[in-house]
């Protein structure tokens, strides 16, 4: 190099062939092409600089992108996803449930075989580990067949086999307690008043014998006034005793005694 003219060439195709090599690097790494403003973008060139390395390397052009030559587009295919397994579909809840209160009415009537007497529905319950609805309908399936009865009261009602000469869903409720002094109050029958039925003139006269007397007694006094001013001297030993009058209304009592030395 002579001159200083050979010198800048030789930088302009060093510098040349470096942006040549990044647009063939950036079009090997996306083989399904890139447009020129793609490759100003990721090469960090100029347009000018771009369209010129277009024109001087081997690519080939569709609809404005450009890949090399000699890579089939078509080839470059995304591979297809195996599409997803199907699931197994799970088994109806309603299925379910109609095996668990079976079991419920299985185990309830082959449990009570034990007990003859009966059980409460706590004492089922936790011996059978059975929720409130799988009992419930497990009692029901076999009171609607016949197998057992209800006995008992309210609240502790107990549940046994059904055995000859009892009737499907007998219930002995125990009587309530008789009371003392109830007092039959008979149905009120309307009629007219001037002619009394005889049933009117028993309740009148029962009524006239509850009829009681009260007495009560009264105690008066009047004092005059010459008795209150004796009374209150004689009480406070004041000879001196002045009634205060305001309106016509006593308001106070004024009581004194003037002693001559």
């Amino acid at each position: 190099m002579n001159s200083a003219a050979d010198m800048r060439r030789f930088h302009e195709q060093t510098a040349l062939q470096k942006a040549k090599d990044k647009v063939i690097d950036a079009l090997k790494n996306d083989p399904l092409g890139l447009s020129a403003n793609q490759l100003m973008t990721v090469c960090r060139l100029s347009i000018k600089t771009v369209k010129n390395i277009l024109a001087t390397i081997d690519v080939q052009e569709e609809h404005g992108v450009y890949f090399l030559s000699g890579v089939a587009r078509a080839e470059i295919k995304a591979e297809p996803q195996p599409l997803p397994a199907e699931q197994p579909k799970a088994e109806q809840p309603k299925q379910v449930s109609t095996r668990v209160q079976a079991k419920a009415h299985e185990e309830i009537l082959q449990y009570l075989h034990d007990f003859p007497a009966g059980l409460t529905k706590p004492e089922l319950m936790a011996a059978l580990q059975l929720n409130d609805k799988q009992f419930t309908n497990g009692i029901y399936k076999l009171k609607n067949e016949g197998e057992i009865i209800r006995t008992g009261k309210f609240g502790s009602y107990k549940y046994q086999l059904k055995t000859n000469g009892q009737e499907m869903n007998a219930e002995v409720i125990a009587a309530p307690a008789a009371e003392e002094n109830v007092i039959s109050v008979q149905p009120v029958v309307e009629t007219s008043a001037q002619d009394p039925q005889p049933s009117d003139l028993n309740v009148i006269d029962l009524l006239k014998d509850q009829i009681k007397t009260v007495v009560t007694t009264k105690n008066h006094l009047t004092i005059t006034e010459d008795q209150l001013y004796v009374l209150l001297s004689d009480l406070f030993g004041l000879n001196t005793v002045n009634f205060c009058i305001d309106a016509g209304r006593l308001v106070g009592v004024n009581l004194s005694e003037e002693v001559v030395a």
